[in-house]
């Protein structure tokens, strides 16, 4: 797994560039908004159930729309569908603008839902080109860059969303959040549409449709028949089982159990967050050099096991800190291993697939792991009522670590 440096890579590829700056905007306003509609349904409803609907609002609809949206991937322009997937969802974006009391609360919900279905859209292009704008030595270091800086936007993003919700009120990071879309679709259109790869719909919409089927068909029995696929689609579905309780986790102890008097809780959901996106930064940082070192001892599958099992141990225990530092502390650590190995998961997967496959295998592989993490998060909901908050996470890490 020979790489080259994430400065390199920006000078020299230009198209990659142009794709990773948009969604360095984009990131930042979607987690604006992710602390903001947390907060919001916290004040409205105050019940753990809200924060579990919420985020499994975002999570549900990709399940459903995420393998078709591969399908397309491969047989339409990849460019036409990413510039209109961003501009869908700054549309809906605004729609959280009208939530302004409890009776309103299912505004918000619907407009998750809404942009997580354009989301899939987006994503399943978005994937399917990247082997077409970065290749050989250049993919890795493109994947880590990738979501490197998405989980710094994570980290960024959350303190800032934290603090302009409790200073500015929510509008605001709701209304950023719908600029930024607009702004990852100008960057998109510099890219040639012949780079990022699929068809130019020249075959025909109904045509294209009526084939969906065949082509979901044709990407699962490619799954089953090849062991470092499957693999790696079984690991993220045990591994999500557990995962999907991260974010409730989040917002209840941050938001209530180490909440100060009279305080709303973005802060404290914020800092969590933050501390997340900072352990997924230094991971992605190191997975360049994991990535070699595993890769050239041939231990890559057993790297990918041993992580997943040693982050959810480490997350098993965060519930028992008695203050929000050190369970930041906890985010951190579980986060730092976890991404190492997703960069190199995903790598491996990306090298596996032919491009034909490679929009409907990602997303089948994505829809299945965010319907494991949509029913991680209702079970957390349901436990938050019902059990004592810190034996939360016990459970949740418990049953990250068992893949």
């Amino acid at each position: 797994m020979a790489t080259v440096t994430f400065s390199s890579l920006l000078r020299t590829n230009v198209r990659f560039r142009n794709l990773w700056a948009g969604q360095v905007v984009s990131e930042l306003g979607n987690w604006f908004n992710l602390i903001a509609e947390l907060g919001l349904a916290r004040k409205l409803s105050g019940s753990a159930w809200a924060a579990s609907f919420m985020i499994a609002a975002h999570l549900l609809p990709f399940c459903i729309i995420g393998p078709f949206a591969g399908a397309i991937a491969d047989r339409f322009s990849r460019k036409q569908m990413m510039i209109g997937a961003d501009l869908a969802r700054g549309v809906i974006a605004l729609g959280f603008l009208f939530v302004t009391s409890p009776d309103r609360l299912w505004i918000a919900f619907v407009c998750a839902a809404a942009i997580s279905s354009v989301t899939a859209v987006f994503e399943g292009a978005k994937n399917a080109a990247m082997p077409n704008i970065v290749a050989g030595s250049e993919l890795l270091p493109a994947n880590a860059l990738m979501h490197a800086t998405r989980f710094l936007q994570m980290t960024i993003g959350a303190l800032l969303g934290g603090w302009a919700s409790e200073k500015f009120g929510y509008q605001t990071a709701f209304g950023l959040n719908a600029v930024s879309f607009v702004v990852s679709a100008w960057f998109i259109a510099r890219i040639p549409a012949t780079a990022l790869g699929g068809s130019n719909g020249e075959s025909g919409v109904a045509r294209s449709v009526a084939s969906l089927g065949r082509d979901l068909a044709e990407a699962f029995r490619f799954i089953r028949a090849t062991p470092v696929v499957l693999g790696i689609v079984a690991l993220n579905f045990g591994w999500a089982l557990g995962g999907g309780m991260n974010q409730v986790i989040a917002d209840r102890f941050g938001g209530i159990v180490f909440a100060g008097p009279g305080r709303s809780g973005d802060a404290g959901v914020a800092l969590l967050y933050a501390a997340a996106g900072i352990g997924l930064v230094l991971g992605m940082a190191l997975a360049g050099r994991v990535g070699a070192w595993v890769g050239t001892r041939d231990r890559v599958a057993p790297f990918m096991g041993w992580a997943v099992l040693a982050s959810g141990l480490i997350a098993a225990i965060s519930g028992l800190m008695p203050n929000i530092w050190l369970m930041g502390l906890t985010f951190i650590a579980n986060r730092l291993i976890l991404s190492a190995e997703y960069a190199v998961q995903e790598t491996v997967l990306m090298t596996s697939l032919p491009d034909h496959l490679r929009g409907k295998v990602f997303t089948i592989d994505r829809s299945i792991e965010l319907a494991a993490m949509a029913v991680s998060a209702l079970i957390a909901g349901a436990l938050f009522e019902t059990i004592p908050a810190r034996a939360v996470p016990a459970i949740g890490g418990i049953l990250m670590a068992m893949p």
